[in-house]
């Protein structure tokens, strides 16, 4: 395994709205790495979509899943030498480095800490791939409560940024509540793309979340709105919302 993350320049939605952004995005196999999934999202899943159909793609996301299980610590290592090498590059370019580690996973890297071989040595104290990198702006969907709540709690990593995935085991109000404590809900829509969303939802304002994926300058307490794609479109749980 040769690189973990990919650059936002060969992704279609990382490219939107990227003037002045360097950033990046780790993929790895959906499942494991994703505890709070729920049936309508395990079934929805973009995982397959566009590239990762490649069956190249999905091997290569399963190497690095592999990895993350198998040499927790050297995996770790290796994403941070790269997020260094993301922040070098945008400093030569004059931009903000952006990352995104969740991209088909939904992992609390804010749990874990680390140090190099020779921070050890010396008797430092372990730190975050946030604490690490405190110039990075980074950023996460997430089917966690407990860990958007903990996002607005102090002691969290003031450069990463967390925005609920709304799923079809939430119940009716749920939306409505989290969004009062400042937390930025996403809500997929059977509305296709170029059409316009719902105005609100759950009372809530809606915002269009397809113009770009930069959900680190969306403003708090709103509904981040998003279009069904791929195998969503035929979703059948309610995860999915339907606009009558």
């Amino acid at each position: 395994m040769r690189k973990l993350l990919t650059r936002g320049a060969s992704s279609p939605k990382l490219m939107k709205g990227s003037a002045g952004i360097e950033s990046v995005i780790l993929h790895l196999a959906p499942g494991k790495t994703c505890p709070w999934a729920s049936a309508g999202c395990l079934a929805a899943c973009l995982n397959t979509a566009g590239r990762g159909a490649m069956s190249s793609v999905q091997l290569a996301r399963q190497r690095r899943t592999d990895w993350f299980f198998s040499d927790r610590a050297g995996f770790l290592r290796q994403l941070d030498r790269e997020l260094t090498q993301l922040e070098k590059r945008a400093a030569k370019k004059g931009y903000t480095p952006v990352a995104r580690l969740n991209g088909t996973s939904d992992i609390p890297w804010e749990s874990m800490r680390f140090y190099l071989p020779q921070e050890e040595y010396y008797g430092f104290a372990a730190r975050s791939l946030f604490e690490r990198h405190p110039g990075i702006v980074f950023y996460d969907y997430t089917k966690s409560i407990a860990r958007v709540r903990k996002a607005s709690a102090k002691g969290w990593p003031t450069n990463y940024t967390l925005t609920l995935s709304r799923t079809e085991e939430m119940s009716e109000g749920a939306v409505a509540r989290e969004a009062s404590m400042g937390v930025n809900v996403a809500v997929v829509f059977d509305v296709p793309k170029g059409q316009p969303l719902p105005r609100t939802f759950e009372g809530v304002p809606v915002i269009d979340g397809r113009a770009d994926d930069w959900r680190f300058k969306d403003p708090r307490g709103v509904v981040v709105g998003l279009s069904a794609l791929g195998k969503a479109r035929k979703d059948t749980t309610g995860f999915v919302v339907e606009v009558k």
